[in-house]
């Protein structure tokens, strides 16, 4: 295994990414008609509930959190499907792995975003 060599993600130095990965507890969102906003409330942890319908999940802009800060989504039924797929949306101006959205498409599938502190939500690891 190599070294570690301090350096610069995106704009924020690493050695300045002082977000919590612990996590804070569990939301759980039903199937919404309506898109779902993240807010700076929220647990960590978002369950989601899809087996009614797709679901589309706003994300708030990464530039209200410290870098590091995580959020788990995870389709919570199996029921998340090119049928019924889990949308992450991001804000205005920001973006979700360089893209406006990315979508959770197989069934129980899940993701684990974390902040840049910036404009991006980075995906860190997928189920």
């Amino acid at each position: 295994m190599g070294k570690f060599k301090p350096g610069r993600f995106g704009t924020a130095p690493i050695n300045k990414i002082r977000g919590s990965v612990a996590y804070t507890g569990i939301t759980t969102i039903v199937t919404a008609t309506e898109p779902v906003t993240l807010s700076l409330g929220d647990k960590s942890v978002i369950l989601i509930e899809s087996s009614a319908g797709a679901t589309r999940l706003n994300l708030p802009d990464p530039a209200l959190f410290e870098a590091g800060r995580t959020y788990v989504i995870k389709d919570n039924t199996g029921w998340s499907s090119s049928m019924n797929p889990i949308t992450l949306r991001a804000a205005v101006g920001t973006t979700v792995d360089t893209s406006s959205s990315v979508s959770l498409k197989g069934n129980t599938q899940g993701a684990t975003i974390m902040s840049d502190g910036i404009s991006n939500w980075m995906i860190v690891a997928t189920s």
